[in-house]
């Protein structure tokens, strides 16, 4: 009886994280190719815009001496905290879904995957292709290792406590 509650338990849980996984994939295709993101950029702008320098656009913003509008602020936090938070379920869902147990090969593999949407995003003239967001994906992807580690931390303990009675 209760290795058939547990074994439910453990479908239900893989049924769960699949439906997460491919919405979560759906969510990040649509996002990156689909959504009109950038309030006041113009479309043609954006089809023919590549930035291979490191943080030049985000420290230009972020210190600029001229007042900034607000569409100007929103996109900025738009884009630093957005493509953060975007890469953090990937390695959570390589880790949990495929059984890849290593970190780095997760973090690896995400960083790969932004890589691979940069690529197409200008192949296409689809948004801006630009390396802030594989380094802004990649710290999403480290931020998402750090809660599956942490969170397997806490359910050992949880588990390996013992029964009070």
């Amino acid at each position: 009886m209760v290795l058939m509650t547990f074994n439910r338990k453990v479908r239900l849980n893989s049924i769960f994280l699949w439906i997460f996984s491919i919405c979560y994939f759906v969510i990040l295709v649509y996002v990156v190719f689909g959504a009109r993101r950038r309030i006041g950029v113009s479309a043609d702008f954006m089809r023919s815009y590549l930035n291979l320098v490191p943080l030049r656009d985000n420290l230009e913003t972020l210190f600029s001496d001229r007042k900034l509008s607000h569409s100007e602020i929103f996109n900025f936090y738009e884009n630093v905290i957005g493509n953060i938070l975007m890469f953090i379920p990937l390695p959570i869902i390589l880790i949990f879904l495929f059984g890849n147990r290593k970190n780095l090969r997760a973090i690896g593999i995400s960083v790969l995957i932004s890589v691979a949407i940069e690529l197409l995003q200008f192949a296409f003239g689809v948004g801006v292709a630009d390396i802030d967001d594989v380094l802004l994906n990649s710290l999403g992807a480290v931020v998402g290792v750090w809660i599956c580690t942490l969170l397997a931390s806490i359910f050992r303990k949880s588990v390996l406590k013992p029964n009070p009675l």
